[in-house]
């Protein structure tokens, strides 16, 4: 079975799972250098309840060291990866990879393995903007530190799910800043297409007359009305 999969892996282009194949270190490693062959252009690696520990998350980050690796979402749930493994995942984080989606939920991350993680998250390197790090046994001051780097310009995170942590307030801060954060991007984004839009206009009735710029005041403000800056 474990050959089949690996063949997968070098040839399907989206969607591979290894889901509940118990994996040695070594089998990982093989996993890993299927990951960077010249043929694989897989979108997803689903690991989850693979029991790869620690020692499997090193060798899943090997995988990833060169930057060839194209996988853009990675499913670790229930891997009994510790925060040592943590340590490797956030490695990856630290590569100019393209991965973008991290579920890492039912694992055993604690404290200190959300502390690393969230140092990684502010990397420049680092894409993420999906993590699922649910029923961690996270507390407080695991949240504190992934409050920190969500704050950071250089964090791209837009969605976190901390279900079944320690219920405390940092983690309703946390999910309260991501959910501003991704509101204040959609923004943007629309403030970009209505800019656009405004140009357009502007270049219709003459960019210099006062018909012109009282039509780019009028498009501003009405922008501002429905989609005020939530930052200011």
């Amino acid at each position: 079975m474990l050959a089949s999969k690996l063949k997968s892996v070098e040839e399907a282009q989206f969607f591979v799972s290894f889901e509940e194949l118990l994996l040695s270190p070594q089998q990982v490693a093989l996993v890993a250098k299927a990951l960077v062959s010249p043929q694989c252009t897989l979108n997803t690696l689903d690991l989850s309840s693979c029991l790869i520990g620690d020692a499997g998350a090193l060798e899943l980050s090997q995988a990833f060291k060169t930057g060839n690796c194209p996988i853009h979402e990675l499913l670790l749930s229930g891997n009994e990866i510790f925060a040592a493994g943590a340590q490797h995942i956030a490695t990856i984080l630290k590569y100019p990879t393209r991965l973008t989606r991290l579920h890492l939920h039912m694992n055993r991350l604690y404290d200190s393995g959300a502390r690393v993680l969230a140092t990684a998250l502010t990397h420049p390197n680092c894409q993420l903007k999906f993590l699922n790090i649910a029923y961690n046994l996270i507390k407080t001051k695991g949240a504190i530190a992934l409050i920190k780097a969500v704050r950071s310009d250089n964090c791209r995170l837009i969605h976190i799910v901390v279900d079944e942590n320690e219920n405390c307030i940092e983690f309703n801060e946390l999910c309260s800043i991501i959910s501003t954060k991704r509101r204040q991007i959609a923004r943007d984004e629309a403030r970009d297409k209505w800019y656009t839009f405004c140009l357009g206009r502007h270049d219709r009735v003459g960019e210099s007359s006062e018909v012109g710029v009282l039509v780019t005041d009028v498009f501003q403000l009405v922008f501002e009305h429905f989609w005020p800056n939530e930052s200011e």
